[in-house]
Formats: structure tokens, C-alpha cells, sequence
């Protein structure tokens, strides 16, 4: 398959305002990529059977085959494919997959964990944390969140974080809990912001700074993050940091709102 002039001709239809066209297009190249994985796949290549079950699974370029997904991310993991081993802890892991089971979540990323998967190495770390599938173990959760900060994944960095922070299996220590914050938000996670923001509100092992903590905070909301709109709008509802304003305030909430969020519905009806 000639990727690249299939994304040129895409590209160019787009560009012409042709997007029937370039929807068909985009539906002709995920047949030929399907029909160039069928290939490898049979012969047992892990990525190939990777690649051709996320398109059974979502039905592009193939008629949708959830259970041939499901088969095909098997296959792919039994050859040590850590992705499919974290396709799968999400499908066992989600209530709406028809699938839902704890064990078998965790048990697929505890496996990748063990292969070496940074993510796997998280996922591994969260569930032990939260007892999802596994016996609550706070200290082993801390190992697997260590294993994969190192490997920057700034998820782990921020569940670190907030372990020395509420001293969670550790002892309370707010520098090192606000420097794995830090090294979050440098490499571009926002949910290392509303917590630095929280860390310098509340004067948690630095000198409190309201101006500081609403410019924090605004980051995090300006991205979507519901917690960043949710403090913000708290600091414009006080007048804190920030000019006092209820309209904005009001409208911070309802954002989170829209997201899902039950804590900004129930604050913006009080409003």
C-alpha cells in the first residue's frame, strides 16, 4: 500500500472541499492496510495482529468483528505484544465492552507490566492502588508507578506526586510531591498544573500564593481539565487571586458540567 499517496490524494480532496470523497478515500485505504496486515497476521506477526484487530474492532476498512478483535489482540499478546496485552486490560477493564472483568484487567496489564510496557507498568501501579481486580497493595502500586516515572510516563509521575502529597505508602513529603508535579507539567501534563495550583493555594510545603495558584489553575482549565475549571471557578466565585466574578465563575462550572462532572453541577445550581 502506497501510504503516502493515499494521504496526498485525502489531503488534497479535503483541501478542494470534496469530503465525500475523501471519506471514500480513507475507507479505501483502510481495506488496502487490512489486506496488507492479513499477510503477516496468519503468519503470526505480533503487530500485524495487533494492527488487524483495531480495525475489526471499530469496523474500518473491514466489517466491524468484535470477537475477531478480541481473538486477534489473544494472538497478538500470546506473541508478547504488550500493546494488545493494554488493548486488552482496557476491554476487560470497560463495563460497556460485554466483556467487563476485573481479574482478567488486571491480570493482561500486569503482564504487560512484567514485558516491560511503560504503560502496562502504570496501569499495573493504578489497579494495585485503587484494589481493582487485585488486592489493594499501596506498596507494590508504588513500585510499578516508580518503574514507569522513570520511563516518563507523566501519568505515574503525577500518581507519584500525589502519593508523597496525602503520604499515601509513603511519608508525607510535600518538595518531592511538587517536583514529580513539576516534572509532569514540564513535559506537557496539565494535571500536574491544577495540582501545583492546589499545592500553592493551600501553602502545602510552599509559601501560599492565591495569584500564583488561579494562574495555575487557568492552565489546566483553558485545556478542559475539569479540576482546573472546577478551583478556578471557586477563586473567581471568592474573589481570590483573581478579580471577583460570578459570571465567570458560573461559567467555569458548567463546562465541567458538560464533561460529566456531578461536584461543578451541583456547585453551578447553587450559584
Amino acid at each position: 500500500m502506497d501510504r503516502e499517496k493515499y494521504v496526498a490524494e485525502i489531503s488534497d480532496l479535503f483541501a478542494e472541499g470534496k469530503f465525500e470523497e475523501a471519506y471514500a478515500r480513507l475507507e479505501d485505504m483502510a481495506s488496502a492496510r487490512a489486506e496488507e496486515l492479513r499477510g503477516p497476521a496468519e503468519a503470526g506477526d505480533s503487530k500485524a495482529l495487533y494492527s488487524l484487530g483495531l480495525l475489526y474492532q471499530d469496523g474500518v476498512g473491514v466489517k466491524k468483528d468484535f470477537p475477531l478483535a478480541v481473538g486477534l489482540y489473544k494472538k497478538a499478546a500470546e506473541a508478547g505484544n504488550t500493546e494488545a496485552m493494554n488493548q486488552l486490560g482496557r476491554l476487560y477493564g470497560n463495563k460497556k465492552s460485554g466483556m467487563y472483568d476485573e481479574k482478567e484487567c488486571f491480570a493482561w496489564y500486569l503482564r504487560s507490566a512484567e514485558a516491560g510496557d511503560p504503560r502496562g507498568e502504570f496501569m499495573a501501579g493504578s489497579l494495585y492502588e485503587a484494589g481493582f481486580g487485585v488486592e489493594k497493595d499501596i506498596s507494590k502500586a508504588l513500585e510499578w508507578y516508580r518503574k514507569s516515572a522513570a520511563r516518563n510516563v507523566t501519568e505515574a509521575e503525577i500518581a507519584l506526586g500525589d502519593c508523597y502529597v496525602f503520604g499515601l505508602g509513603v511519608e508525607k513529603d510535600y518538595e518531592t510531591g511538587r517536583k514529580w508535579f513539576e516534572k509532569a507539567l514540564s513535559e506537557g501534563d496539565l494535571n500536574g498544573s491544577w495540582r501545583l495550583g492546589k499545592m500553592y493555594r493551600e501553602g502545602w510545603g510552599v509559601e501560599k500564593n492565591d495569584r500564583k495558584a488561579a494562574t495555575l489553575f487557568r492552565k489546566a482549565a483553558d485545556a478542559g481539565i475539569e479540576n482546573g475549571q472546577i478551583l478556578l471557578a471557586r477563586m473567581y466565585k471568592e474573589g481570590t487571586g483573581v478579580k471577583k466574578n460570578p459570571e465567570k465563575a458560573e461559567a467555569l462550572l458548567r463546562k465541567a458540567a458538560k464533561h460529566g462532572s456531578g461536584e461543578a453541577r451541583a456547585e453551578s445550581e447553587k450559584m
